[in-house]
């Protein structure tokens, strides 16, 4: 007998709940750009959402998720919002700063210190 195997590999990507998806089309167009972009590479987009912005940066620090994208505070009230999306793989963040390239997105590369203790 043969088996086949389909591996497949996922991006996990950090949002904040019901904040950023609330009918907000910009939102969304970049959610599917990313999970486009990433169907390129045989990757499967995971949207996992925390209940606001310093838990989504734990998640990413703490290795949670590969990636977040969130509103950015830099924004002025009335101008149209741009969105920060901050990956800690750097192979990822290749892939992203080359295919994401609207001026409403702002691709960021976050090293993330080892948090396990040496003994």
């Amino acid at each position: 007998y043969v088996v086949a195997v389909r591996s497949s590999l996922v991006m996990r990507l950090g949002i904040v709940k019901g904040v950023e998806v609330e009918a907000d089309s910009d939102f969304t167009k970049l959610i599917s750009k990313i999970r486009q972009t990433i169907n390129k590479y045989h990757l499967r987009l995971e949207l996992v959402e925390y209940p606001n912005k310093q838990a989504l940066e734990w998640a990413l620090i703490g290795k949670e998720v590969h990636a977040i994208c969130s509103k950015s505070e830099t924004s002025k009230p009335g101008s149209e919002p741009t969105y920060q999306t901050s990956i800690r793989v750097h192979r990822l963040f290749e892939i992203m700063e080359t295919e994401l390239t609207s001026a409403k997105t702002i691709v960021t590369y976050i090293t993330v210190p080892n948090l396990e203790g040496k003994h």
